[in-house]
């Protein structure tokens, strides 16, 4: 495991390690990884996404510039590249909506980025895994930034430990626990609908 790139980053990986893990051990994300892998299994951790991101991606930018806060996510969202995915495995989005979120300060927007950059570092490792053993699957979503990745990563850090001093890491912890807990329900209940399918 990498060093923490500055204390918020070593609060936040320490206080959401127990859901870090949950996630990993999720059964869609579990059964996309088993081998040999299942087309269908891939499709469907894909279909389960799509509610997330969909539901953030449009609130963090407009939370983005209704705060001024400098920094550009126009370039990294992820939707367009899951829909991408998405339609060239013939695979319908999961119906369930993430549901209501409200990103209000900056230490919502932190929260969010966090969960979001570090599943898209998480992701190489998922689209290397696919390439090596299903190479005609697309993978552009989980490729994320190709070889710019870990430069995206150190970005996001140098923003957030410039807007997030020592009396915010506390209040960026929480909403960063209460969204990984929410994107958990929400792999679980689309999982339950994509299996009824």
């Amino acid at each position: 495991m990498s060093a923490p790139l500055c204390p918020l980053h070593a609060a936040l990986r320490e206080a959401t390690r127990n859901a870090h893990q949950r996630l990993d051990r999720h059964p869609l994300i579990q059964e996309m990884l088993a081998l040999p892998p299942q087309r269908n299994a891939y499709a469907r951790m894909l279909a389960a996404q799509q509610g997330f991101y969909a539901t953030l991606e449009p609130l963090l930018l407009t939370a983005l510039a209704r705060l001024a806060l400098p920094f550009d996510y126009t370039a990294r969202q992820k939707l367009p590249a899951l829909q991408r995915d998405l339609a060239v495995l013939a695979q319908t989005p999961c119906r369930t909506a993430f549901g209501s979120l409200i990103l209000v300060d900056v230490s919502d927007v932190i929260a969010a980025l966090y969960l979001i950059e570090g599943a898209t570092l998480g992701g190489a490792t998922i689209a290397r895994h696919i390439q090596a053993h299903a190479s005609d699957w697309p993978v552009t979503f989980y490729q994320g930034y190709g070889t710019a990745t870990a430069h995206y990563w150190q970005a996001f850090w140098e923003f957030a430990a410039a807007h997030c001093p020592p009396s915010r890491i506390t209040p960026v912890i929480a909403r960063a626990v209460v969204l990984f807990a929410r994107l958990e329900r929400h792999l679980t209940t689309c999982a339950q609908e994509l299996a009824d399918l």
